[in-house]
């Protein structure tokens, strides 16, 4: 009995040691509020810390997003920053991010509506909670490839509050860093192993699925934007590529997906910011790469603090921005 005490309190204290090391350098728990549109969202003045790619550290603001608190009178421009995991940014201190770099400017309200999982049917519901309270001259709309696929509709789905044992699981994230750790590590791999045996796909299906999606999708794409155009602001679109680094080049890889975006956004009279050229031309002068961090890969991935900088400076650019 004594034998059996000794090892179920060394086993807990080595869960404590591991507990207390993942919590301090790699990453916190994962504190979720469920919203009825958006789904799990990060939790309004939660604690933000990442390193599996790069390293984020910061405090959520009370929308939950990454930002500083609103200041209590507005400058004149107000920029409204819609998009994923590339404007949420949490490889990088928040002041490195392209977002708090146009933020710096003069006058200049730069807000990061940004987070992970996002895609542009999401677009209309953040910019309808935050135009109150942002007032924005101006919003930018970040994509990419990835995003022209999520658009099997032009709603987001309808979101059910966590049940059974996610529902019982979800405190134990909100509290263990441990555990948010290895769910963010193993159910991926859980996940595709589950749906490689319970869902097989049929090659045929799925090749003709990708060649409706231009049309279907491209549709809900445009229906989107025509919802961002009744807030009668101005729109500037950012096209995010993908860059493939090889001895030595940068090349801009081509994705019909992005394309098509960019051709309904022109369609409809959008501005458009393209950024291979500037992430190519700055790798030929510089030979530093805008993606990946030196503790994960270099050249993929998410925008590194370099990658941000260039997005920030074209960004002002285009806005017209002045220092």
């Amino acid at each position: 009995m004594k034998f059996s005490l000794k090892v179920l309190l060394i086993g807990l204290g080595i869960l404590l040691l591991f507990e207390v090391y993942v919590r301090l350098f790699v990453v916190s728990p994962a504190v979720v509020r469920f919203d009825a549109e958006l789904g799990p969202m990060k939790a309004p003045f939660s604690h933000i810390l990442r390193t599996y790619e790069g390293h984020g550290a910061y405090t959520n603001d009370a929308f939950g997003l990454n930002n500083d608190p609103l200041p209590e009178t507005l400058p004149a421009r107000r920029i409204l920053v819609l998009g994923d995991s590339f404007v949420e940014a949490k490889h990088v201190p928040r002041e490195e991010n392209f977002v708090a770099r146009l933020h710096a400017y003069p006058d200049v309200l730069a807000y990061n509506a940004g987070y992970s999982g996002a895609d542009p049917r999401s677009f209309p519901v953040l910019a309808g909670r935050l135009l109150p309270y942002i007032k924005p001259t101006r919003m930018v709309l970040c994509v990419n490839a990835d995003d022209f696929s999520a658009l099997t509709t032009d709603a987001l789905p309808a979101y059910e509050p966590p049940t059974g044992i996610k529902a019982w699981l979800q405190p134990i994230f909100a509290h263990s860093a441990l555990a948010t750790h290895l769910n963010w590590k193993y159910k991926p791999v859980f996940q595709a192993w589950w749906q490689k045996w319970t869902q097989p796909r049929n090659n045929k299906q799925h090749h003709e699925a990708l060649g409706d999606e231009y049309t279907t999708h491209a549709a809900h794409w445009a229906h989107i934007l025509h919802k961002l155009a009744d807030y009668h602001v101005p729109m500037l679109l950012v096209a995010l590529p993908k860059i493939h680094y090889e001895a030595g080049t940068a090349v801009a890889v081509a994705d019909e997906r992005l394309e098509t975006m960019i051709r309904v956004a022109e369609s409809q009279k959008l501005a458009v910011l393209r950024l291979e050229e500037v992430f190519i031309q700055d790798f030929r002068q510089s030979g530093q790469v805008a993606f990946g961090f030196m503790n994960s890969h270099l050249g993929t991935g998410h925008l590194n603090a370099h990658g941000h900088a260039l997005v920030a400076q074209a960004l002002a650019e285009a806005l017209d921005l002045q220092p």
